[in-house]
């Protein structure tokens, strides 16, 4: 069964950036995994200029509630490692504090919506992985559709 965080949680339990996925509440798990596991897999599939590519991944490499999808960075002088780790979850309210979706600060994000954590990870060190957030991340995130939240002060 995939994790329901607590706003605390987001902050202090759960590695990466955070993302309204664009499911419905009511879908159920793996069909929200399956759907999550597909938007990434084309959009890494299809990122223009090939600094990615899927070395190797099976849907049978998921393991409990993290996906991770080995991927390769072209740089200059040769390919680099790394994978992109995914954690798809709940959001679970607790207490009064909300989020809303950061485009409409009207709109609350519901109780049950499905979110995911993206972060990645390489054995190159910090510089590297800066390099890959910056280069990769924003690109597949926008073809994802995943919407960003805020909280309302």
């Amino acid at each position: 069964m995939l994790p329901e965080y607590t706003i605390y949680d987001l902050g202090m339990n759960v590695c990466g950036k955070k993302f309204i996925l664009p499911f419905d509440k009511e879908k159920e798990e793996k069909e929200v995994v399956d759907k999550t596991l597909d938007l990434i897999l084309d959009c890494i599939i299809l990122y223009e200029k090939q600094p990615i590519s899927i070395a190797g991944f099976a849907r049978s490499d998921i393991e409990n509630k993290y996906i991770t999808i080995p991927c390769l960075y072209e740089g200059y002088d040769r390919q680099y490692p790394y994978d992109i780790v995914l954690e798809v979850f709940r959001i679970k309210y607790d207490s009064d504090q909300r989020i809303y979706f950061k485009d409409d600060k009207e709109k609350e994000v519901k109780n049950g919506q499905w979110m995911v954590a993206m972060c990645t990870e390489n054995s190159e060190g910090e510089l590297l992985q800066e390099l890959i957030d910056i280069n990769v991340i924003p690109k597949i995130i926008e073809r994802m559709n995943l919407g960003e939240y805020t909280y309302k002060f």
